[in-house]
C-alpha cells in the first residue's frame, strides 16, 4: 500500500509539471516579443476583427454534445459543457531573418470553467482545469481565426475513464525570405489505471509527442499547407514552460535554444519524413544535414550538459555514421554517402556534461541534393 500511494503522489507530481499559474502566458519562443494587450486595445481588437466570444472545443471524452460558453453567453449548461472566460489578450510580433518584426499574430488566452464530470471526483476544487488558446493571423486587412489549441489540461479522462493524462499544444513560427513555416508540437502524458504491476506496483504510463511542420507565406498565412512530420523522443519539461525544451527549438534558427531530451540512457532519435507531402518534395532527397551540436546558449551551459558525439543513419542494414565535434558552437555539416527520402538520426554516443547528463541539439537544417536548405 505504501509503494502505491507513493507512486500515486509520483503521479501527482508528474501530472502537476504543467498545474501552475504560468500556463496563463503563452510560449512563443525568443525570438517573438510577446505583449500583452491592455483592457482598451483588447475591446478594440475584439471589435475591429468581429471576433465571437462562443467556440467549438475540443473532444474531451466520448459524449456527443460539447459547447464552449462564455460568461456573457445566456445559455442552459450541460453537466459536460464547459464555458470559457476571455482572460487575456497577447500581440506576438515576429521578426524576419534580419531582426525585423514584419509579422503579427495575437493569441487569445481562455479559461475553461469545467463541471464536475471533467473533474477527478465531486470532491476536486480546482478552478482552472485548462487554458484555451485560440490564435489569429492577418487576412485581407483583418484577424481572423487560425486554430484552436489547449495549450494546457490538467489531469483529466481521455477516452476511456480507465485513463488519465495532461496534454499542451504549441505553434511557433519562423520566418525566412518569403516563406513562414510553423511548427507545431503537442505533447501528453498519460496514466492507464488499470495498468498496474503487482510485482512494482507501478502503472503504466505513456509520454509521447507530436510535431508537424507547416510551410506558408506572409502574405497568405492561413493557408498553411503541411510538409513535414517530425519524430523525436519525449523532451525534458520545465515546470515553468513546457516547451521550453521541445523538438520546436532545433530548427527555429536560433542557437540559444535547444531540444532537450528525456531518456533513460540520454540518447535520442529524431525522424523527419516527407513522404506524406511528395507534392512538395517528390523531386528531392536529403543529402546532409547541419546542426549545432549541444546546448549553445554560452560556453557554460554548453560544457554543462550532454553533447552529440556519434550519429547514426541510413538503413538498419547499410547504416551510416558521422563523429561529431565537441568545443564548436557553431554548424557542423555532414554530408551523406547516399541521398534518402526520409531521415532518421540516431544519437548512439555523447560528449559528457560536466553537471548534467541531459543530451542537447541547439540546431539541425537539412540540405537537398538541389543544395537548397530545408529552412
Amino acid at each position: 500500500m505504501k509503494k502505491i500511494i507513493i507512486f500515486i503522489s509520483y503521479i501527482f507530481i508528474t501530472f502537476s509539471i504543467f498545474a501552475q499559474n504560468y500556463y496563463e502566458i503563452p510560449y512563443v519562443g525568443k525570438h517573438s516579443k510577446l505583449t500583452k494587450l491592455t483592457l482598451e486595445e483588447e475591446n478594440k481588437f475584439v471589435k475591429e476583427n468581429s471576433i465571437k466570444r462562443i467556440y467549438e472545443v475540443p473532444k474531451l471524452d466520448e459524449k456527443d454534445h460539447y459547447g464552449f460558453f462564455t460568461e456573457e453567453e445566456d445559455s442552459m449548461l450541460w453537466n459536460h459543457d464547459i464555458y470559457a472566460e476571455l482572460m487575456e489578450c497577447y500581440r506576438e510580433d515576429i521578426p524576419d531573418e534580419t531582426g525585423n518584426f514584419v509579422l503579427s499574430v495575437y493569441r487569445l488566452m481562455y479559461d475553461f470553467k469545467t463541471t464536475t464530470n471533467l473533474n477527478l471526483d465531486e470532491n476536486d476544487k480546482i478552478e482552472r482545469k485548462c487554458l484555451g488558446q485560440i490564435l489569429y493571423v492577418p487576412s485581407n486587412g483583418k484577424f481572423i481565426q487560425y486554430d484552436k489549441l489547449i495549450y494546457f489540461s490538467d489531469v483529466r479522462f481521455k477516452g476511456l475513464q480507465s485513463t488519465i493524462g495532461v496534454e499542451a499544444n504549441n505553434y511557433q513560427f519562423r520566418i525566412c525570405g518569403e516563406n513562414v513555416f510553423v511548427f507545431k508540437t503537442k505533447l501528453w502524458i498519460t496514466h492507464s489505471t488499470h495498468g498496474l504491476d503487482e510485482e512494482t506496483m507501478t502503472y503504466k504510463m505513456d509520454r509521447q509527442s507530436e510535431n508537424l511542420i507547416f510551410r506558408t507565406g506572409i502574405n497568405n498565412l492561413i493557408d498553411k499547407t503541411p510538409v513535414c512530420e517530425v519524430k523525436v523522443d519525449y523532451p525534458l519539461i520545465d515546470k515553468n514552460n513546457p516547451f521550453k525544451y521541445s523538438a520546436q527549438n532545433a530548427y527555429d534558427g536560433d542557437p540559444s535554444t535547444s531540444y532537450v531530451e528525456d531518456t533513460e540512457n540520454d540518447l535520442f532519435e529524431i525522424k523527419f519524413n516527407f513522404e506524406p507531402y511528395k507534392s512538395y518534395y517528390s523531386d528531392k532527397k536529403v543529402s546532409g544535414i547541419y546542426i549545432i551540436n549541444g546546448y549553445a546558449l554560452n560556453d557554460t551551459v554548453y560544457l554543462a550538459n550532454n553533447r552529440i558525439k556519434k550519429i547514426i543513419y541510413g538503413s538498419k542494414n547499410n547504416p551510416m555514421m558521422n563523429i561529431c565535434s565537441d568545443n564548436k558552437l557553431d554548424f557542423q555539416f555532414f554530408v551523406f554517402e547516399r541521398k534518402l527520402y526520409r531521415l532518421t538520426l540516431q544519437i548512439d554516443e555523447t560528449y559528457a556534461g560536466k553537471k548534467y547528463s541531459d543530451t542537447c541539439l541547439a540546431e539541425i537544417n537539412l540540405v537537398f541534393d538541389d543544395s537548397s536548405l530545408f529552412f
